[in-house]
């Protein structure tokens, strides 16, 4: 009878040491941001004439206009040139007729190129 008991108990105890065993593990959530909303500043891509132009005056008013503003502006293609600040930014503006685009964007060049656009072509 004791043997009986003593194995009863024995096999009670392992069922609730393997029971126990067999919890599931609290996974930590990942860390969220403080804030709720991103804060994202709208640039438009490609900024758009009102009048056509042939590719040279548009040309060169970027080229003067990037100039005038400290940018370094080296022409690298027929529509394309590569505008360098200080030795951290550089961008590449391409055009057509009809658009000028920066890459990566540069909100204040664009800004400056925009204004030279309009002043020069009468927009």
């Amino acid at each position: 009878m004791k043997k009986l008991l003593n194995i009863s108990i024995f096999l009670v105890i392992v069922i609730l040491i393997s029971g126990c065993s067999k919890t599931s593990q609290v996974i930590p959530k990942k860390i969220q941001p403080t804030f709720k909303k991103k804060i994202k500043i709208k640039i438009d891509k490609y900024v758009y004439f009102e009048k056509k132009s042939n590719l040279k005056k548009i040309n060169n008013i970027i080229y003067t206009a990037g100039k005038s503003a400290g940018w370094r502006m080296t022409k690298f293609k027929e529509n394309t040139l590569i505008a360098e600040k200080n030795h951290y930014n550089a961008v590449t503006i391409k055009f057509t007729q009809e658009y000028f685009t920066i890459f990566p964007q540069n909100i204040s060049l664009q800004k400056i190129l925009k204004q030279a656009i309009k002043q020069d072509l009468g927009e």
